[in-house]
């Protein structure tokens, strides 16, 4: 009896776990701002860049340090995932990377020396795709 019961009970919580919509559902409850950054690196040397971030970061880009080599370009995911009940609290502005971070130093990696220095405010990351809210793209370039 005992195993019959057993039995039972195991079929019963495998037609819940396989038919839980959550599991099944392609329809997710947020929607999905920001896109992409592409870092690019189109200068003749190699560079290491040291970013100070804003606290609380709610987005953007979640490293302190990066390394690019002479034509690298590495691209970096800038999405918010917000829920459909706080889509109207949702500040839009904070999408633009250009506002995570304090200060950004880009040395030359070969030698060492400080060679940009961005700060707060600075508009160095450009859309060059979409209207900056859904499905964007923005680009940083350091050339010589």
């Amino acid at each position: 009896m005992k195993k019959i019961i057993i039995l039972i009970l195991l079929s019963f919580n495998t037609l819940l776990l396989i038919g839980n919509p959550a599991r099944t559902s392609h329809v997710y409850p947020y929607n999905v701002y920001g896109g992409y950054i592409f870092f690019k690196n189109t200068s003749s040397y190699n560079q290491y860049w040291e970013v100070e971030r804003i606290e609380n970061p709610q987005g953007g880009f979640y490293f302190d340090q990066i390394c690019l080599e002479i034509n690298d370009i590495i691209r970096n995911d800038h999405f918010y995932h917000v829920h459909w009940d706080n889509v109207s609290m949702f500040d839009a502005s904070i999408i633009d990377p250009n506002k995570h971070f304090k200060t950004i130093r880009v040395y030359n990696t070969d030698t060492g020396v400080l060679m940009h220095v961005f700060n707060f405010g600075d508009n160095i990351f450009s859309i060059i795709s979409g209207d900056g809210k859904i499905n964007s793209v923005w680009e940083i370039n350091i050339t010589d």
